[in-house]
């Protein structure tokens, strides 16, 4: 009877042994998905962190994979736990939304992570703006290409004649550099940024103006 029991004894503390090993090494990658925005011609979007972790014990080899060539890691393997940059690059890709995704590979199994990618459109100068006001109306028809601004336009205050003038200038959205030369040579500065696509929040410098914020909207 000792023996049997002895036995048993031997049986039941090599299973719970057994339930007491460690998990083996599994892969874990968060977060579960990634979204990236840029526009058209423009800086691609920040690298976001994709984190290879390690579940278990013992060591962990993964690998990273895209199916789609816009979509960039960096590094594309090493040892759980570690940190890829993702990124993506408009280069190329006409406006729209994209989708495309990341598999990372360890131990012989594989996680999938979807990417979005909206590539939005340029925001263009192009088209009539106006601003009014009690003191003095401004009207503005722009031209861009490449970044580079001409038009014209005029300012027009009460009991005052309206005063014609040519424009020039750059816009790199936000930002908006613009000269307006009125038909006696005077020159006026604007200043400012690019809100939406449809609103230029600015400043006149310049002949009469002196740091006069205007707000011209799209027509």
């Amino acid at each position: 009877m000792r023996s049997g029991a002895l036995a048993l004894t031997l049986a039941v503390l090599g299973a719970g042994c057994r339930n007491f090993d460690a998990p083996p090494a599994t892969l874990a990658v968060s977060p579960a998905r990634l979204s990236f925005t840029a526009p058209v011609n423009g800086a691609d979007p920040p690298s976001q962190p994709l984190l290879a972790d390690l579940r278990g014990s013992g060591q962990l080899v993964w690998r990273a994979e895209t199916d789609v060539p816009w979509i960039r890691v960096a590094p594309t393997e090493g040892t759980a736990p570690a940190v890829a940059w993702v990124t993506t690059s408009q280069t190329g890709l006409p406006a729209g939304v994209y989708t495309g995704h990341i598999a990372v590979t360890a131990g012989g199994a594989t996680v999938t992570i979807p990417i979005t990618f909206a590539v939005t459109a340029a925001p263009t100068l192009t088209g009539r703006w106006a601003f009014l006001a009690d003191t003095i109306n401004v009207a503005l028809t722009l031209v861009e290409s490449s970044g580079v601004v001409t038009g014209s336009g005029n300012f027009n205050a009460p009991g005052v004649p309206r005063r014609l003038f040519s424009v020039q200038g750059t816009a790199a959205p936000p930002s908006v550099t613009l000269t307006l030369t009125q038909t006696d040579a005077t020159r006026i500065t604007l200043t400012g940024s690019l809100v939406d696509g449809n609103e230029i929040d600015g400043v006149l410098n310049g002949g009469t103006f002196a740091g006069a914020r205007v707000l011209l909207f799209r027509q």
